[in-house]
């Protein structure tokens, strides 16, 4: 079997195939292996890679879904809180913590995203932590 990864008009991998016999379009690209890994890299003519735009804005979009689930992880408490004030009738510093904690990944995810757009590299981009 012989692995390619299709190109589109710009260089960039639209689809990974499998075929049986050798293909020689300069669309196809003979790969090692199904590598479903190279969809959406571009093809230099030598090697695949992720322009460092396209690295920052997929970081960007994993930093928004962390951050989400950061938040969604804390809506029990928040939930809790909520019924305790109904009960209570006031807030309680265990509530202002809370919703502090959620504005605090708020901003963490603010300033991440800054950051990750200030990066120069694909590397630093892929190897960013927050």
């Amino acid at each position: 079997m012989k692995y390619y990864a299709q190109l589109n008009q710009h260089g960039i991998v639209k689809a990974v195939t499998e075929n049986r016999e050798e293909t020689a379009a300069p669309h196809m690209i003979e790969i090692d292996f199904y590598d479903l890994s190279l969809m959406g890299k571009t093809w230099d003519g030598e090697k695949f890679f992720v322009p460092l735009a396209q690295a920052i804005s997929d970081r960007v979009a994993r930093v928004k879904i962390e951050a989400s689930g950061r938040i969604s992880a804390l809506d029990w408490k928040v939930t809790r809180e909520d019924e305790r004030i109904k009960l209570k009738n006031k807030p309680d510093a265990d509530y202002k913590a809370v919703l502090q904690e959620r504005d605090d990944i708020r901003d963490a995810s603010n300033q991440a995203e800054i950051d990750v757009a200030a990066l120069t590299t694909v590397e630093e981009v892929e190897n960013f932590t927050w």
